[in-house]
């Protein structure tokens, strides 16, 4: 069996990572000027987007944390370079009841799966993938394994 050259079969992944990089450096661009970062210069009519409607997200955000079903959360809406929105609900700390700010430190667990799947649904978008083709088509490791249907758990007895 040949040696198969493992960065070959992260075509997607490497995609998925250059989309970031370069959201990354327009969001940049965009929200940071030559005097810096300004959240605290909020200004929906530049961004071209209604207060009201905007108001609605951090409504929503807190009953996500009256519900309990997160701690607290910070939303950013940036539109053609000017900050629309800026706001912080709920807790850093739900069992001390330190509240969320606008510029607290987060831990990103697991974000290679979001990565993934915007790679791959470029590639879909691009015609260059299809959803039902077999994942083996494309990562020859993947041949012949089967999914066990429904998840039932069969344990071969050997």
């Amino acid at each position: 069996m040949r040696n198969r050259n493992p960065y070959g079969l992260l075509k997607p992944i490497n995609i998925a990572l250059t989309l970031l990089v370069c959201t990354l450096t327009a969001h940049s661009s965009l929200v940071y000027s030559a005097d810096g970062f300004a959240p605290e210069r909020t200004d929906p009519a530049a961004a071209g987007m209604d207060p009201v409607r905007l108001a609605r997200i951090p409504a929503k955000m807190k009953a996500y944390v009256d519900e309990g079903t997160a701690a607290g959360m910070v939303t950013l809406v940036v539109r053609h370079g000017h900050v629309a929105s800026l706001e912080a609900v709920g807790y850093q700390d739900r069992d001390a009841k330190i509240p969320m700010r606008t510029d607290s430190i987060f831990r990103i667990a697991s974000m290679t799966k979001s990565l993934t799947v915007a790679g791959v649904m470029i590639l879909v978008d691009e015609a260059r993938l299809n959803l039902l083709d077999p994942v083996e088509q494309f990562l020859p490791e993947f041949k012949g394994i089967k999914v066990n249907p429904c998840g039932a758990s069969q344990i071969s007895q050997g």
